[in-house]
């Protein structure tokens, strides 16, 4: 009944026209969502991953560099870019990096760096699954789900960009993240990151024939350690102690 309430609620403050657009202040930036979509609508009421957004408002400083992998509409992206860090974006949905490449057209001052592909191990052509609701699109799994739009994307992987620093890096990518980070292994040992974020929904992880503990072996053998937000802190994570689907991997003895 609550959702059913909720669901009217929002279905009567917000348009449910594809792609309606709306300017919504964030991080002293002028940040544009889709407000048909859930993570808009989340943004816009500043209901997306607040705890996570403390924390890393927090934790990026200015001379950072960050990659946003699976950026959406870039919400991220421009919280990192809003703490001068420069921002690679990545996002092979054409609709959200039109959108991002106006919020950069906005705020001329971040430094952000769009890229419209998707990531994994290889680079090339990949077949892409976009739903309604595009923060839920991933690379094409023999996906059979109705009403999907089924497209080719630019493939990259992260090594190939050869880039001489990452401090931070965000990954929410529905089900290829261990592709993302085999895609990067040299980058991780090159940069040894200090923070790596990471969505794991074993869900999602199977139709790629991955898992959350395959996710966890790769990272601690890059030396990385997994860590849960605690009351805006991180802690070590203990098996069952996540609150929610966010992972965060530090360089050992590093925290």
């Amino acid at each position: 009944m609550i959702k059913k309430l909720t669901k009217t609620v929002f279905n009567l403050a917000f348009p449910n026209r594809k792609f309606s657009v709306r300017e919504v202040s964030r991080f002293g930036a002028r940040l544009l969502v889709y407000i048909d979509q859930h993570t808009g609508r989340k943004i816009a009421l500043r209901f997306f991953e607040r705890d996570e957004t403390n924390f890393l408002r927090r934790f990026v400083k200015s001379n950072y560099v960050c990659l946003d992998i699976g950026s959406n509409i870039g919400y991220f992206a421009v919280l990192f870019a809003s703490k001068g860090a420069k921002v690679y974006s990545f996002d092979p949905v054409l609709e959200n990096f039109a959108l991002q490449t106006l919020t950069c057209a906005l705020n001329p001052k971040l430094s952000i760096e769009l890229r419209n592909c998707a990531v994994s191990e290889s680079c090339g052509m990949v077949g892409f699954s976009i739903p309604d609701q595009t923060s839920l699109a991933r690379i094409d799994a023999n996906s059979t789900a109705a009403g999907e739009d089924k497209r080719m994307v630019d493939m990259i992987a992260i090594d190939e960009l050869d880039l001489p620093r990452v401090d931070v890096i965000k990954i929410d990518v529905e089900g290829a993240e261990e592709m993302v980070i085999k895609g990067m292994q040299d980058t991780l040992q090159r940069c040894k990151p200090k923070l790596i974020m990471v969505e794991l929904v074993d869900e999602h992880l199977s139709a790629f024939g991955s898992s959350t503990a395959a996710v966890f072996d790769l990272l601690r053998s890059n030396n990385m350690s997994p860590m849960v937000l605690e009351d805006g802190a991180l802690a070590p994570y203990v098996r069952g102690g996540a609150k929610n689907d966010n992972f965060f991997f530090v360089q050992k003895n590093s925290v």
